[in-house]
């Protein structure tokens, strides 16, 4: 019997001073900019238009391992798992403006962020033949799941000035708290053969996942929640000629649950995508490359962009298809 081979990992990182990530206008930073009296000016390198108490830590920790078990010449059974733990404190007053003549427009925002995630893989692999075709039948379940917690402020503080600044007293007005509860679970069940006959490769898999998705609103202890459920599928050919060049086409279709929630408390649809490949690539036998050339088209629905009704930049709105092809 051959043995089990493993590999665990454990790791923490604590960043308690993760930097600072200012923003500066246009006026002083490419062009001058004019203070009251008309004179031009520019703002030196270490100008700072925050308060000198702004911070951002992070603390993550990991632990998982990867194992595998081959019990015979036909079977071999893996599994990975991992989870996930960040804590994120993020604290600053910022400028959001040009406010002329010579003054940056300030808003504050504190966030207090738990995110934690869990993953396990299990696979089972089968190598055998039909006739004159071998197989490599993989199957498997896998599950994940993510909550992640929030507790923010928005709102404004007084402009400060790009020839005097002064710190210290930004007069924070907090006008928009921020208090949601996310979270995320998906499980899925997968089966993929890969068939090998004379020069031809065959691929032919497919997946079924169920995705919950909620989000508690803690100002109102709103709870919603969606459910969904898809099954997806992929395929693909290619030929080995004996020269190296190998010449190939695969479909393929996704499904993605998408984390967070809309400005109204409706956590986000699953988004769907499908792509299209055709392409050759081609293996010289005496050289250790690979070249390859290709052309795709991929499509995918539910994208985030930013909310155009939101002031603070918070939420997101999912919007229709994006399409992408290339060579």
């Amino acid at each position: 019997m051959i043995k089990p081979t493993s590999l665990s990992s454990v790791t923490s990182r604590n960043d308690p001073y993760a930097g600072y990530y200012g923003w500066l206008p246009r006026e002083g930073t490419v062009v001058p900019y004019y203070d009251a009296n008309g004179n031009a000016h520019k703002l030196p390198t270490d100008y700072n238009e925050g308060e000198p108490d702004n911070k951002m830590s992070r603390r993550q920790q990991m632990v998982g391992y990867s194992f595998s078990h081959q019990f015979d010449d036909t079977f071999t059974v893996r599994q990975n798992l991992r989870y996930a733990d960040v804590k994120t404190l993020y604290r600053s007053v910022y400028g959001n403006g040009y406010s002329a003549p010579g003054q940056i427009n300030r808003a504050y925002v504190r966030s207090d962020e738990h995110l934690n995630t869990f993953t396990v893989d299990t696979q089972l692999q089968s190598d055998f033949a039909t006739g004159a075709v071998n197989h490599t039948l993989l199957t498997g379940v896998d599950y994940s799941r993510m909550r992640n917690d929030v507790n923010a402020e928005y709102g404004s503080a007084d402009s400060i000035s790009m020839s005097n600044p002064q710190y210290g007293d930004a007069n924070v007005n907090v006008n928009f708290p921020y208090a949601v509860l996310n979270r995320m679970e998906q499980t899925g069940l997968y089966a993929q053969d890969q068939m090998e006959w004379d020069k031809w490769v065959m691929t032919l898999g497919g997946r079924y996942d169920y995705a919950m998705a909620s989000t508690l609103t803690r100002s109102s202890n709103d709870l919603a929640e969606n459910h969904d459920q898809q099954f997806t599928w992929r395929g693909g050919i290619n030929y080995l000629f004996d020269n190296g060049i190998s010449p190939y086409f695969s479909y393929s279709q996704s499904f993605e649950p998408v984390s967070g929630s809309s400005r109204e408390g409706k956590p986000f649809d699953p988004s769907r995508g499908e792509q299209y490949e055709a392409g050759v690539k081609y293996v010289p036998k005496d050289m250790p490359v690979v070249v390859t050339a290709a052309v795709y088209q991929l499509t995918k629905d539910k994208n985030l962009t930013a909310d155009p009704n939101d002031p603070y930049g918070i939420y997101s709105v999912q919007t229709g298809e994006i399409r992408s092809r290339g060579f």
